[in-house]
């Protein structure tokens, strides 16, 4: 682009215009950083997926390294505390990370304010990037993976037979770090739902919802566990969450609203609404009950689920993109928005459906009426 006065003068020589030619490759700058957070986010995702699945996998041979007597006190403490440890490295990793994904969508903001479409033409469309919220999410997934394996953990040491009673209070103490964690993680997830419904992403938003139906249920169980322990009470909360109930009925008719995007999250909804139906917590469960409950606890994705994290790996180049329904940024070499591709609401189709059902038979209508009429 060939930056000019009218008297044909350019610009390149005075210092207030020279921003004009280095704006002129923002387009190219803008793919960039979006191909690559495309690509760390699919990395992320898929970090999250191994490690999730190697400690389920690593839980039996941890359960026979634990030995319950005195002599072995610091040998169960280095087990314990090396367990899972990868998986908080990740998620600190994906936090770390996460602020330069707000920063980009934050510059984003800035551009459509500021620049004109002259310079930028993308920010004609009303861009909202969502790597904040997938990034929100995977890092919500691997925290919901250490707390759901603590509590097994904790369930385990607190049925062994220890004469110290150090394994037992080992199981204890990371029982009441699990509650803490569910805390947390519901006022997280309450946020994040907030900031995905202004970013018109009803897949992200049933994803935080079951997130957060998940740690209810884990909290509950924590209690059960605790069993009103004095000690337990006192360090948690005293806010009242959302009951899990409400949350699973809003992504029941999210999934119904949006069949294409959020409707792939319809088997998982099915399976919390059985698992609330048939368990009751409450403090005279037994511990076989408690781990029982742990082992049928639905998780919150599926390999189906993290397709839309896994395309966004497939950024290889090309021009930016951007969808028309929910004005997300995407590489226009992907075959469509990885966010609300072939997106449709059925409130709106039934809507002009019967709209339309209004007007069918009119002219018989008509006939009739006049017939009448003579």
């Amino acid at each position: 682009m060939d930056f000019r006065c009218v008297c044909g003068t350019h610009f390149s020589g005075f210092r207030r215009y020279s921003i004009l030619k280095q704006m002129s490759q923002a387009p190219s700058v803008f793919a960039r950083l979006l191909f690559k957070l495309g690509k760390t986010l699919s990395t992320f995702s898929r970090r999250v997926h191994y490690h999730e699945k190697e400690l389920g996998e690593s839980f039996h041979a941890f359960r026979e390294q634990i030995r319950p007597n005195p002599l072995a006190a610091n040998q169960n403490k280095a087990l314990v505390a090396s367990r899972a440890q990868q998986l908080l490295r990740l998620s600190d990793s994906i936090d770390d990370f996460k602020p330069t994904a707000i920063a980009f969508e934050q510059s984003i903001r800035w551009m459509q304010t500021t620049l004109p479409t002259t310079l930028l033409s993308i920010t004609e469309h009303n861009i909202c990037p969502v790597f904040s919220l997938r990034l929100t999410i995977l890092q919500r997934r691997a925290r919901n993976a250490w707390t759901l394996d603590c509590l097994r953990v904790s369930s385990y040491l607190v049925g062994l037979e220890d004469p110290s009673l150090e394994v037992q209070r080992m199981g204890e103490l990371l029982r009441i770090r699990a509650s803490k964690e569910c805390w947390k993680g519901i006022a997280e997830c309450n946020t994040a739902v907030e900031k995905a419904i202004t970013a018109k992403t009803p897949a992200i938003e049933v994803e935080l919802r079951l997130q957060q139906v998940q740690l209810s249920h884990l909290l509950d169980i924590a209690l059960a566990l605790g069993r009103g322990s004095a000690q337990l009470d006192t360090l948690l909360p005293t806010m009242t969450p959302e009951p899990a109930s409400e949350s699973v009925q809003k992504t029941v008719h999210i999934c119904r609203r949006f069949p294409d995007t959020a409707g792939k999250f319809g088997g998982l909804v099915s399976k919390f609404v059985k698992f609330a139906s048939e368990q009751r917590y409450d403090k005279d469960d037994t511990l076989q009950r408690c781990t029982s409950q742990l082992a049928s606890l639905p998780q919150s994705c599926t390999y189906e689920t993290r397709k839309t994290e896994l395309t966004w790996g497939e950024c290889v180049g090309g021009s930016v993109a951007v969808c028309e329904l929910g004005g997300h940024p995407y590489s226009s070499e992907m075959s469509g928005c990885p966010e609300c591709r072939r997106i449709k609401e059925v409130e709106r189709v039934e809507e002009e459906a019967r709209k339309a059902g209004e007007c069918l038979f009119e002219e018989r209508f008509l006939q009739a009426m006049k017939g009448l009429a003579k």
